[in-house]
Formats: C-alpha cells, sequence, structure tokens
C-alpha cells in the first residue's frame, strides 16, 4: 500500500496456491487476496514464454524467489508438487536403473509419471526447459528432445539467481581455468588424453590454464586452488563418486541433563599438513536420533527442543563426549557421500567459497558426481554445474568434454551441453550428465592470452585476509589463516617485480609470524 500501487481488479487463491497465484496476480496486474473459498488455480501457467519452467511447488518464500524470475524471462511455467527426500531418492534410482540398466519396469514408472507431470504440455514446443527441483534428474529423459537443466531447491536460490545475472551482465571473469587431474594408474591414459585436450582447447580460447595434474594433483592443492585462485573454469578428470567409511553411535546428555543416542555414517579423510600437522576432514552423515530416522516425520512429532540438536552438536566436536563413541569399519557405499580422489587421498568438496570468492562454472567429469558435490559447489558460490548420474566410461568422458568445450564459447552452456549429451553413442552412457544451472548462462572468451586480472584478484584477496586476520583466535582458524596466506603469496611471488607486490608479500610474511607465534 504504501507504493500506492494500481490494480486492474482482484484475484482470489487458496492458501496452498500462492506460488501460482502471485503469477497470475503479476501477469494481470491483479491484487492477490488469499480466500479459502477461491477455486482451484491451473497449474500450467502460459505466457507464449520461450522457455519452461517446472517448479517443485513448497509453497514457501523461495516459491516467491522462483516465480519472480520466471516472471522476468517471460517463461511459461508448470507447478508440480513437492516431493520428500524418499521421494527423490526413489525416482533417482528409477532413472539410473531405466538407463544405467535398461530396466523396463523403470522405464514405465517413470514414464507414468512424466506423462503426468506434462500432460496436455507440448515440450519440443520450446527452446529450453528448466527444473527447480530436490535432486530428480529429469534432463536423463528429456535431454534427447529439449535443451535441459536444473536448479537445486536445497542451494540459497536467490544467490544463485543473483550470480548468475550479475555474471551475465558485468562480464565478471578472469581469463582462466583449473584442469585437474591425479591420472590414476587404471585411468591415466584417458585422464591424460582429457586433461590434455580439455587444457589445449581452453587455451585456444585465450584462457590461461592452471594445470594441477599427477603429483600436484592433492588434497591440499584442490582445497587451495578450488578455494581461494581465482578461475572461471573447473575442469575434473578422476575417480570420484561415492565411497565407504564407519558407521557411529555416539551418546551426549543434553543441558537439561537427558541422553540421547544419534547415528551416523562417517566418511574420513587425511592429507599431510606443513610441519607435523596431518589434516583430518570428517564428514558426517545422520541417520538416527533416539531411534528415529533423521528427518523423518516420526523424528519431528517427538517434538524435541531445538537446544536438543544444539547440545548434540556441540557434543559432536566435544573430546570429552567423543570417549563413548563406537565406531565400526563398513565395507558398503555411503549414500550422500562424495569424493574427488586426489594424488594423495580423498577431497570430500567441503568449501566455503570458491574461485576467490567469485562464481565459477564446474565440470565435474567424475563418476557418480551428481547428487552431495554439485550441492556443496553450488552453495559455495558454484554458478553451473555438470555431473554424472553413474560410473562413466573412459572413452566417453574423453570425448563428452571435448564436444563441450569446443562449442561452449560460441553459444551457452546449456546448448553446448545439449550437443554434448546427443553426441554419446554408447546406449550404455545416454544421458549420463546432467546439467545445473540457468538457460542463459555462458562461459566468456576472453580477447588475448592476459594474467592481469588473476594478479589483481590475488592481491587484493591477499589483503583482504590480511585484513581479516588480526581477530582469529580459534586455533584451527589460526592455522587455517595463515595457510591461505602462504598460498596467495606463493601465486603472487613470480609477480614480485609489479609495484606493489614485493611490499604486499612482506607484510604477508610478517603477518604470518605474528600467527604463529599466538598458535599453541
Amino acid at each position: 500500500m504504501f507504493l500506492n500501487k494500481q490494480f486492474n481488479g482482484v484475484l482470489y487463491c487458496l492458501r496452498t496456491e500462492i506460488s501460482r497465484g502471485l503469477l497470475y496476480a503479476k501477469n494481470e496486474n491483479k491484487l492477490l487476496i488469499v480466500d479459502e473459498t477461491a477455486p482451484s488455480l491451473n497449474d500450467f501457467i502460459k505466457s507464449k514464454g520461450e522457455g519452461l519452467i517446472v517448479i517443485e511447488s513448497k509453497n514457501d518464500i523461495s516459491d516467491i524467489i522462483i516465480v519472480n524470475y520466471a516472471f522476468s524471462v517471460n517463461a511459461d511455467i508448470k507447478f508440480t508438487n513437492d516431493l520428500q527426500p524418499s521421494e527423490v531418492k526413489d525416482l533417482k534410482d528409477k532413472f539410473v536403473k531405466w538407463k544405467r540398466d535398461e530396466s523396463y519396469g523403470a522405464y514405465l514408472s517413470i514414464l507414468n509419471i512424466i506423462n503426468e507431470l506434462m500432460k496436455n504440455i507440448k515440450v519440443d514446443n520450446y527452446s529450453y526447459l528448466t527444473f527447480f527441483t530436490d535432486g530428480v534428474p529429469y534432463g536423463a529423459f528429456f535431454n534427447s528432445i529439449i535443451p535441459c537443466s536444473h536448479v537445486l531447491r536445497s542451494i540459497t536460490i536467490d544467490l544463485f539467481i543473483f550470480n548468475n545475472i550479475f555474471f551475465e551482465q558485468y562480464e565478471h571473469y578472469f581469463g582462466s581455468a583449473i584442469v585437474f587431474s591425479p591420472n590414476p594408474p587404471d585411468l591415466a591414459t584417458y585422464t591424460k588424453m582429457e586433461s590434455e585436450k580439455v587444457c589445449n582447447t581452453l587455451k585456444n580460447f585465450n584462457l590461461l590454464v592452471k594445470k594441477l595434474l599427477d603429483k600436484n594433483a592433492t588434497v591440499e592443492a584442490f582445497d587451495s586452488y578450488v578455494g581461494y585462485y581465482p578461475y572461471d573454469i573447473l575442469h575434473i578428470c578422476s575417480h570420484g563418486g561415492e565411497t565407504d567409511g564407519y558407521y557411529v553411535v555416539q551418546e551426549y546428555t543434553d543441558r537439561e541433563g537427558i541422553r540421547h543416542t544419534v547415528e551416523y555414517e562417517e566418511v574420513v579423510g587425511f592429507s599431510p599438513d606443513d610441519g607435523e600437522y596431518v589434516n583430518v576432514v570428517s564428514k558426517k552423515i545422520f541417520r538416527y536420533f533416539d531411534g528415529h530416522i533423521w528427518k523423518s516425520e516420526e523424528l519431528e512429532n517427538q517434538k524435541y527442543a531445538q537446544y536438543v540438536y544444539s547440545d548434540m552438536f556441540k557434543a559432536l566436536c566435544d573430546k570429552e563426549e567423543r570417549s563413548e563413541i563406537t565406531r565400526k569399519k563398513i565395507d558398503y557405499l555411503i549414500e550422500s557421500s562424495c569424493y574427488i580422489k586426489c594424488y594423495d587421498n580423498i577431497h570430500q568438496g567441503q568449501f566455503h567459497v570458491l574461485a576467490s570468492q567469485n562464481y565459477p562454472f564446474v565440470f565435474n567429469n567424475t563418476c557418480n558426481s551428481w547428487g552431495e558435490f554439485e550441492t556443496q559447489l553450488i552453495a559455495g558460490g558454484c554458478r553451473a554445474y555438470i555431473g554424472t548420474l553413474w560410473n562413466v566410461g573412459n572413452e566417453t568422458a574423453t570425448s563428452s568434454s571435448h564436444i563441450f568445450y569446443s562449442n561452449a564459447f560460441d553459444s551457452n552452456i546449456i546448448n553446448s551441453f545439449n550437443s554434448m549429451v546427443n553426441a554419446i553413442d554408447s546406449d550404455k552412457y545416454k544421458d549420463i550428465y546432467l546439467f545445473c544451472g540457468l538457460h542463459f548462462a555462458s562461459l566468456k572468451r576472453p580477447s588475448n592470452l592476459s594474467n592481469e586480472k588473476i594478479i589483481k584478484e590475488l592481491a587484493v584477496s591477499l589483503s583482504r585476509w590480511l585484513e581479516k586476520s588480526s581477530n582469529k583466535k580459534s586455533q584451527e582458524v589460526l592455522r587455517n589463516t595463515i595457510k591461505i596466506i602462504q598460498f596467495l603469496c606463493k601465486e603472487l611471488t613470480p609477480y614480485h617485480d609489479i609495484p606493489g607486490i614485493i611490499e604486499l608479500i612482506v607484510r604477508s610474511v610478517k603477518v604470518c609470524y605474528y600467527l604463529k607465534s599466538k598458535l599453541v
């Protein structure tokens, strides 16, 4: 009301249909009013759009974000029901069984779901199709029909959309790429061929390529370069997917003196650090709480106070509580675990930031890289991602990446991706790849090879870390801060003759010396 907005009438809608009501109201410039006696609205809204957007509607704030986005690109919209995590898992399993295992029963089940979802909609009339989903790999069905992409509902959707718009509008890029491959012995012939082709293709399009290959493809290198080096493209070719670990049962006492039991699967990775330390990274995947399935309706019905879970997370990090842990090695692949095989151990994709707090494109050309890994990378700032639904064949991985990058700088990502998947001849690997991103996302081709933007960003990033270092108190945070500053210094050292760089490096050495003095 304070905007004094003028409407052309009123639209009444049910509270459970606010998302679609908003879109109708925006299209018709009507005032939207919730009325539980209103007739149900159509779940397919046509705007004569170039593209079609399908939304797994939760009727929450993220729906409003998606609806505003769809309205802004003038897309037609189909609303579908929200899915429970178990339903998402079941659908994903059916897609894999259909495509990988050639299960006719799984195909019929999926076909029924798709026919109900797209009833009376001619998909091939559109130029692109985007699914806002909790992880259902719809593209495995539609890739051969139409350029198809996904956007994960589990991420911060507003930032994801904003980052994509910002990148396209302001062309904020560095002209650089990272190619990572430890060339594991059983894949060495293919991964070397793939990494060489990718490096040469990117160089031909005027990108400076940071090669992290063979012995240089360590856990520490993956952590440092992927998180803090400025780049536009990250290409990964190695082993990957789900892995094994431990089954852990831990008891703890909450602040009211009540005992609880939490059960989780744990994946642990190790990597050497400078001096006497070994970095240990642990990922805990919760399964049961007091005997109830994690995130289940049954657990929600217990009505635990929020502090019960806060005390649980505190107990997981408390050394005294660790004495009550029972840990057993397991020999099966843990669902929702993920890893990239590095030269010395595994990396689990846990990043706070990517590309020096920027938003790169990532092609994770490893096995089973669609699921948990892209969720973590996108949460860290990745604006577009390509991954695989199951184990990808060596020849398919090599040829597919070459086809993609050969076309990616002359078109947008979704069309280059579509050309890639439809060029796969092997029936076993048809539709193995999925694309997460918006339909307009693209890769920028620099006019010439230049490291000017890279050096500038490294210097800015180093200055930023030096400024923040003074208020660090945690021992772990201090060690990580020192590592990041030393990494950025190492990358800037070759450019010490540039005005201001040597002074920045000298200052960094002094700060690191001071920070080390605060370590116990």
